[in-house]
């Protein structure tokens, strides 16, 4: 079955509050546990409930477990994708309340979070927190949907799943028990296998829960339908060429796709390999067990227009995390379908604008990339033809095309503003003769992009008044003095401690030693400097500092969204949000410094052994050389400028040596020092 996103869009429209100007949810109130407590301490508590009568093998395989997913999923809810205390995030713990109401005992151990994903998911942890991301909440069709996944989830909690599905797939890997001489592919069956056991379980129990609501029970039909096709984008509005056109700026037909394929979704397709079962079997298994449970219930308990409100706000936010996760094709066809419920938004008509950019500049757009997804959706076929058939300077006139007409009808956004320099620069850069072949020369599509935009010769003569900007390709060879930065925001620094002779090779809780103190020898530094720096580490904050946390939520979506970017010169999606952050502390740049220390394991041990045993007048030194590893320490520091979102200063240093604090607080006070200096 064919699920459309977009339902109800009339009520939608009435339902959503304050939609017209939409913000990205952050977090919001008292931070919870859960993001303040120290990795090491929630691993240390796991590990003390493994029990002394379960075989070593199964204790060791906990205890990795434990100190992997504790550590990783700390990183997680410090990534500034996790929501808490929000609307939306209360609203999905007030059904979860709905759920569990004659279990109050398993309720007062879960915790429920909103994730700003698109990826349509949800999933539980073994230490009682649950997921659900904003891709899957914007594909339901009512509050009883949302309460049986959360029922799924919480058997996956209760029934301790995540670890026995670790524990278990590492007896496969390692071949004990009945998994003794298994093949690679006969391995990863048995996991595949393993693992639809427990979905199907979940399924199963989960349903017990629900039918102890007071839900409709019917009304998980089609859950499975919606799964089917959950990664595909299914929209209402069917996407015309004409909406990027304009009078004689019309297409040429050769980017325009005639053969659509069609695609239809089979719910019983192979899940031999599969973590999950097929639709298929799920939908089959619950229908059966539904059989007797009868049809009364209620769709909406909690409220129904807040379930509208808050599927309204998730769909909104995906826009802006298709950006970020440079899906431009389906960034720009979300916000097409949605604005046929708000013709207003200035925020769906910059994601437009946004799209087309960060497709133009976007150095990965031009490379073919193997496997690609299947696109079952036949506007987003024709939006991604269009998009990958564009020559280069065609994308950018495109993209200047729609910028600038926003620009002209919003000058004081700086989003605006410098994507449309950018664009302009880098037209400039492809072809001087440019400004003559869009406003003067005929016979082009390109040359009748401008003709009905208001401001046409404001921009025509920003192509005279632009510098050139120097490409990848043709740098710049006069070197420019870097700026002299007495203060900047230094951001979560990165510390990573790896030793090759442990089994555990990352060090995580001799890391997150270091981490917690980071911010210290920065400020340490900083005063020595006399430099008026400001802080943002996550690594060591109290459940009062939620303006750090929110702060540092959108500073760390940009700085994820600019490593991923193959031009960093790219303006972010999110400028306005961090430059909203950075004008709060009253600082202009922004830095991200850490290190990574590697202790490798002795080389050579043999010939040191031999070199002893042939020669033992060099036995001292050969018995020095076999317990002295090679100790590397990797030190970096990224500052960008605000403003213009480029690096100003990189500094990059390897050292053969151990690291301590020392070394460590060092190479912190000389990065500054630079930086202060303009070295």
């Amino acid at each position: 079955m064919r699920y459309f996103l977009s339902i109800s869009l009339l009520f939608l429209a009435h339902l959503a509050l304050g939609q017209e100007d939409f913000t990205t949810p952050l977090p919001e109130g008292f931070i919870p546990t859960d993001f303040t407590q120290r990795s090491s301490f929630k691993y240390n508590m796991d590990v003390s409930t493994i029990s002394k009568d379960d075989q070593r093998f199964e204790r060791k395989s906990k205890k990795k477990f434990y100190l992997t997913s504790n550590f990783g999923i700390d990183e997680f809810l410090h990534s500034g994708k996790v929501l808490f205390n929000d609307p939306i995030t209360s609203y999905l713990n007030s059904v979860l309340y709905e759920v569990l109401k004659e279990d109050q005992e398993t309720f007062q151990k879960l915790r429920l979070y909103a994730v700003k994903s698109p990826i349509p998911n949800a999933f539980a942890t073994n230490n009682g927190m649950i997921f659900i991301n904003l891709g899957l909440l914007s594909k339901l069709e009512n509050e009883a949907q949302l309460a049986f996944i959360l029922s799924h989830e919480i058997i996956h909690y209760k029934n301790k799943h995540v670890v026995n599905r670790y524990v278990t797939n590492a007896e496969i890997t390692r071949g004990k028990g009945e998994y003794n001489k298994f093949s690679q592919d006969q391995q990863h069956i048995a996991r595949s296998s393993f693992s639809k056991e427990l979905e199907l379980e979940a399924d199963t129990e989960g349903l017990s829960i629900f039918n102890n609501t007071r839900y409709k029970k019917d009304s998980i039909q089609q859950i499975f339908d919606i799964l089917l096709t959950a990664d595909q984008l299914l929209l209402q509005r069917e996407f015309t060429y004409s909406f990027l056109e304009d009078g004689r700026y019309n297409f040429p037909t050769k980017y325009k796709l005639e053969d659509i394929e069609i695609y239809s979704a089979n719910e019983n397709y192979n899940d031999e390999k599969s973590t999950h079962p097929n639709s298929g079997t799920r939908k089959s298994n619950i229908l059966s067990l539904l059989s007797n449970s009868g049809q009364s219930g209620k769709e909406f308990i909690i409220s129904e227009s807040k379930f509208y409100e808050v599927k309204a706000l998730a769909t909104q936010e995906l826009c802006r995390q298709y950006l970020l996760t440079h899906q431009f094709a389906e960034a720009l066809y979300l916000a097409y379908d949605l604005l046929d419920t708000y013709p207003n938004s200035l925020y769906l008509k910059k994601t437009i604008a946004k799209a087309l950019y960060g497709h133009a500049v976007n150095k990965d757009s031009e490379e073919e990339t193997e496997n690609e997804p299947v696109i079952v959706s036949a506007s987003l076929q024709k939006i991604n033809y269009l998009l990958e058939e564009l020559s280069l300077e065609d994308r950018l006139v495109l993209a200047l095309k729609n910028t600038y007409e926003l620009y002209h009808e919003n000058p004081n956004d700086e989003e605006l503003k410098l994507m449309t320099q950018d664009l302009v620069d880098r037209l400039k850069s492809e072809d001087k003769n440019i400004e003559n072949k869009l406003f003067n020369k005929e016979g082009h599509f390109n040359s009748h992009a401008f003709d009905a935009i208001t401001g046409k010769e404001e921009l025509r003569k920003s192509f005279k008044t632009r510098a050139k900007k120097p490409t990848s390709r043709k740098r710049s060879r006069k070197k420019k003095k870097p700026a002299k930065i007495n203060k900047t925001l230094v951001i979560n620094p990165l510390y990573i401690k790896i030793d090759e002779r442990k089994k555990n090779a990352v060090r995580f809780a001799d890391s997150e030693d270091v981490l917690v103190g980071m911010t210290a020898k920065v400020h340490k530094a900083s005063q020595r400097l006399k430099m008026k720096n400001a802080y943002i580490n996550t690594n060591s904050i109290n459940r009062n500092d939620i303006e750090e946390f929110r702060n540092h939520a959108v500073v760390n979506e940009w700085l994820s969204e600019k490593f991923m970017a193959s031009d960093s010169s790219k303006i972010s999606p999110i400028h306005n949000e961090l430059k909203a952050v950075i004008d709060s502390y009253g600082v202009n740049h922004i830095t991200w410094m850490g290190a990574v220390s590697v202790t490798q394991k002795v080389k050579g041990k043999g010939i040191l052994i031999g070199t002893a045993i042939l020669m033992p007048v060099l036995a001292p030194i050969s018995i020095v050389g076999l317990f002295t590893p090679d100790r590397d320490t990797i030190y970096l520091s990224l500052t960008f400028n605000a403003d213009t979102e480029r690096v100003v200063s990189a500094d990059v240093r390897k050292m053969n040596l151990k690291d301590s604090e020392s070394l460590l607080q060092s190479n912190i006070y000389y990065s500054l020092f630079k930086l202060k200096h303009g070295k």
